[in-house]
């Protein structure tokens, strides 16, 4: 996956964190810059912030970032 790094916006889905509460944010966004990820939150806040970027609507999926941790 390194090697093909991208910069999109994934947008107006259901944010499933790995995080120690188990956070899900409806109607959620995900930045991805490169090989990382730039920022996660509301859809209204990544978009003001990353407008620049291509998206891909990910309304009615699951958003789940995370599932490797990269040393």
């Amino acid at each position: 996956w390194r090697d093909y790094p991208m910069d999109i916006l994934i947008k107006n889905g259901t944010l499933v964190t790995f995080d120690d509460q188990h956070t899900v944010i409806e109607d959620a966004a995900i930045a991805i810059q490169g090989d990382k990820i730039a920022a996660l939150g509301s859809t209204s806040e990544l978009e003001a912030g990353f407008s620049h970027l291509p998206t891909l609507d990910a309304r009615g999926k699951a958003i789940l970032p995370g599932f490797i941790k990269v040393p």
